[in-house]
């Protein structure tokens, strides 16, 4: 990530008063959010990729305003449950 990179949040807000051909995608690209894949080959696997990577930074985005508060919060959240549900499937085992 962009050191001092401006958060999600932030970044949503100036991609959508944009009044040029800039896209969110490219600027969570630019702060380092979401990976942009160069060119494989294979076009269609590099973008379902990038797809999805800002499908899910537009879910957390939109989630984390809903209950008011960051993006990073959230998917730190996210991050958090994600490794206690691993504990615990490991512990059922």
């Amino acid at each position: 990530m962009v050191k001092n990179a401006p958060s999600a949040t932030i970044i949503k807000k100036l991609a959508d008063a944009a009044v040029n051909a800039i896209s969110i995608r490219d600027l969570l690209a630019a702060a380092g959010y979401i990976d942009l894949l160069p060119d494989d080959g294979n076009d269609e696997h590099s973008y379902l990729y990038q797809f999805e990577q800002l499908q899910q930074w537009q879910r957390v985005i939109e989630e984390a305003a809903r209950y008011d508060i960051s993006p990073e919060e959230a998917l730190d959240f996210i991050r958090s449950l994600g490794k206690s549900m691993a504990r615990i499937r490991k512990n059922e085992s």
